[in-house]
């Protein structure tokens, strides 16, 4: 690393101790404010050490050469450091802490690395980076397709049953309107009122005194519901029935259509 960057680090050291380095979770802050924000790829590769703990194993060795061998491999293999940038690191950090001026020794490393070397790692942090941000994106895409997705199932199958409950509603109205079943819109027998097609005879009573607006109301179907009362009143007004409107016999008042006994 550049000698002024270790000078700022020797500085930083001798103002506010080793425990800036070993232990400080504001080292972040002191770097930039003794380094003044420059320095800036020195100190992403410092931090990125740092934040792995290699510095504390540094200044803990009892036998340095091997422990920094040991660090440049986990800063290379583990955390994809470029290996002559990570010997530079910790020999940097070895010489801050510990005054340990040996270079260690790696394959094909020179004594200071290039700035091609440097905007190389960076090119390619930064790639890593770009894709990652790219799958998250692109995840979030995938998330929100596949709540749209849903949403739009499930109010298809809302319409679905909407229009299946008012298909069924019109059919029992037309059915009970015709003094049929309305399970089946089979013929009920005069006396027993059981069908003769499904053999149901149960609530059959109770259906028969139900009105449209109740039919349509059980289905749902407010709107129906609400034209159904109103045709209701209207029946009553002109003296029919006010279940189907059918004519009432005259003494019996009962619905020629129907069978219902109306009490008007």
């Amino acid at each position: 690393m550049e000698q002024g960057f270790i000078d700022i680090l020797q500085k930083l050291i001798e103002e506010q101790g080793k425990e800036v380095l070993l232990n400080a979770a504001n080292r972040k802050g002191f770097l930039a404010d003794y380094t003044k924000n420059e320095f800036k790829k020195e100190s992403r590769f410092l931090l990125q050490a740092l934040n792995v703990g290699v510095q504390r194993e540094i200044d803990a060795s009892q036998e340095l050469p091997i422990c920094k061998k040991q660090q440049i491999r986990l800063l290379h293999e583990d955390h994809g450091m470029d290996e002559n940038i990570a010997a530079d690191v910790v020999d940097t950090l070895s010489f801050v802490l510990r005054g340990d001026t040996t270079k260690t020794e790696v394959q094909g490393r020179d004594n200071v690395p290039d700035n091609k070397t440097i905007q190389d790692q960076v090119a390619e942090e930064e790639r890593l980076k770009k894709i990652e941000r790219e799958r998250q994106a692109a995840g979030v895409e995938q998330e929100k397709g596949e709540a749209e997705e849903r949403e739009r199932l499930a109010k298809e199958k809302a319409e679905r049953e909407a229009r299946a409950a008012e298909a069924q509603a019109d059919q029992v109205a037309r059915w009970r309107a015709k003094g049929r079943c309305p399970y089946c819109g089979g013929k009920l027998s005069l006396f027993t009122r059981k069908c003769e097609t499904c053999e149901r005879a149960e609530r059959l009573a109770e259906l028969r005194n139900m009105s449209l607006n109740d039919i349509y109301g059980n289905y749902g179907n407010t709107e129906r519901a609400a034209k159904a009362r109103v045709a209701g009143e209207e029946w009553r007004a002109q003296g029919l029935c006010s279940y189907c409107g059918g004519k009432l016999a005259i003494f019996t008042r009962k619905c020629k259509n129907c069978g219902r006994q109306m009490s008007y």
